[in-house]
C-alpha cells in the first residue's frame, strides 16, 4: 500500500492550477504531469530535450514508444521509463512525426 507522501503530498506536483498539464495517452486516458522542454547545445549539437514528469501510477501500460500528447502536440516516449523509487517516474519525449 502506499505511503502518505505517495497518496496525499505527491498530487500536489502534478496539479494543473500550479506545476502539471494534461497529457492525454493513445488510448484516449489522461494524467498530470510536469513538461520540460528545454534547448540544448552541448558538445557542438543542438537539440531540445523533453520530458515528463509524473506519478509512476500513471505509466501503468506505458513502454517506450508509445504516443502522449501534451498541449496539441504529439510525442513519442524514446526510451525506457525511469522510475526512481518514490512514486514518480521520468520519460524522454521526441516529437512524433505521423
Amino acid at each position: 500500500m502506499p505511503g502518505d507522501f505517495v497518496v496525499n503530498d505527491l498530487p500536489v506536483f502534478f496539479d494543473t492550477d500550479d506545476f502539471g498539464v494534461v497529457v492525454t495517452r493513445y488510448d484516449g486516458a489522461q494524467f498530470n504531469a510536469q513538461f520540460y522542454r528545454e534547448y540544448n547545445a552541448e558538445l557542438g549539437t543542438e537539440a531540445y530535450v523533453t520530458m515528463l514528469i509524473c506519478r509512476s501510477s500513471d505509466t501503468d501500460g506505458l513502454k517506450g514508444g508509445d504516443r502522449l500528447k501534451v498541449y496539441d502536440t504529439w510525442y513519442r516516449i524514446s526510451g525506457p521509463l525511469r522510475d526512481d523509487g518514490t512514486g514518480v517516474t521520468e520519460l524522454d519525449l521526441k516529437e512524433y512525426v505521423a
